[in-house]
């Protein structure tokens, strides 16, 4: 907790991020044990703890909280604190992304598509937004909704395409035709 002395805020902020960072780039290589990101996660959370209450209510600082929360699998606290996030920084996509993401492990489905929809306003063609979109409603079997937003992601990132095959989101749909036509046809 903030105890008044001096310290570097920005600082403090960087170096939390900075962690987030380190755990989010072993895990593109490496599978990283729960109980190493919660060690993680918690040495953010040290940081935060230390910034002064005008510099913990920012939305960045918000939004690492939430990513630290997220980290530790603490997804309704971590949705408390991103939407707040949000709320004060609604352009930033990394926060509707970190959001929807929660509430898809939180079973709130039809909320992180609701999120991911307002992210689209702040910016259409973010093809990540796209592509989770197609996830989450193939997760809902809703194939035409999946077909039209992969179209559109892997027009806006071929790349993308590579993902589809390893995607247990698109289990449910990954065999229809229309589906099976859409990734065909756009790559």
């Amino acid at each position: 907790m903030w105890d008044g002395r001096f310290v570097d805020q920005d600082f403090l902020i960087r170096e939390a991020d900075g962690y987030l960072d380190l755990v989010q780039s072993l895990s593109d290589r490496f599978p990283v044990q729960q109980s190493t990101s919660d060690r993680i996660a918690d040495k953010v959370l040290e940081c935060l703890d230390k910034l002064s209450p005008s510099y913990r209510s920012r939305p960045e600082a918000l939004l690492i909280e939430g990513n630290a929360l997220r980290l530790k699998q603490q997804f309704t606290k971590a949705i408390v604190v991103l939407e707040q996030s949000c709320e004060l920084e609604p352009k930033n996509l990394g926060v509707y992304i970190s959001l929807a993401w929660c509430q898809k492990r939180n079973d709130q489905l039809d909320d992180a598509i609701s999120t991911l929809k307002q992210a689209l306003v702040v910016d259409e063609l973010e093809p990540t937004i796209a592509y989770n979109l197609s996830c989450y409603y193939s997760l809902k079997q809703d194939v035409t909704q999946a077909v039209d937003y992969i179209a559109l992601a892997l027009v806006l990132e071929p790349g993308f395409r590579e993902l589809i095959s390893d995607e247990s989101d698109f289990d449910s749909v990954r065999d229809n035709p229309m589906f099976l036509e859409a990734i065909s046809v756009i790559c």
